[in-house]
């Protein structure tokens, strides 16, 4: 497992444990976390732990993002814990796209 995990340049999932798995990314300009929560949720747990191990950390509600400096304060409504997370998959695609496309360095014109 320590493996696989040290070659993702994104993981992406709901608040929750198997966010933990962001301790063996290699951290890079473009490594990235992408943390899914319901509305109005949000805790710091994997946006401290990857903004420490100098990965980007993107927070979800819906469809819309966050990122440092700019985050909500910690809040944990009653969704917080359910299996009903709406997330919109055009947006994180695009952020996936946008990271991604930043890993390339743009072709020099003479």
């Amino acid at each position: 497992m320590f493996a696989i995990l040290s070659f993702p340049q994104i993981l992406m999932g709901v608040h929750g444990n198997g966010l933990t798995a962001l301790l063996w990314m290699e951290p890079k300009p473009h490594s990235t976390v992408m943390e899914f929560f319901c509305p109005g949720g949000f805790a710091r747990d994997y946006e401290w732990t990857a903004n420490r191990l100098g990965i980007t950390h993107y927070g979800f509600w819906g469809n819309s993002s966050f990122t440092a400096p700019n985050l909500p304060p910690r809040e944990y409504p009653p969704c917080f814990q359910s299996n009903d997370i709406p997330i919109d998959g055009k947006l994180v695609a695009n952020l996936v796209k946008q990271r991604l496309d930043a890993r390339t360095p743009t072709a020099s014109r003479t």
